[in-house]
């Protein structure tokens, strides 16, 4: 049994993160200009939880954001790919045990 709240899969094991957000994120355009790069991190960042390590993952692309830092090159594009492909590694996160 699984029940869907507030973008999360609830599971009898854990939590897990909602595989249409993931999908929708994963197929998505590279971003082109700030915004939609900003926009991108904020979704990666909603499911930060779920990614080990994504601070030192995400920090480079961050850095892109300040004003005047924007540009898109193939370290930027292996960037974005290796920031998807932790996304979706999708581990689950256990809930805790309560009788202890």
């Amino acid at each position: 049994m699984e029940i869907e709240y507030l973008g999360h899969i609830i599971l009898k094991k854990g939590v897990a993160a909602d595989q249409i957000k993931i999908k929708v994120m994963c197929d998505g355009p590279s971003p082109r200009n700030l915004r939609d790069l900003h926009r991108f991190l904020g979704l990666t960042e909603y499911h930060q939880r779920f990614v080990k390590g994504y601070g030192k993952l995400a920090w480079p692309l961050t850095e892109r954001l300040r004003k005047e830092n924007f540009y898109w090159d193939k370290v930027a594009k292996a960037l974005l790919q290796k920031l998807k492909e932790a996304v979706v590694l999708d581990p689950v996160l256990a809930l805790p045990d309560f009788r202890k």
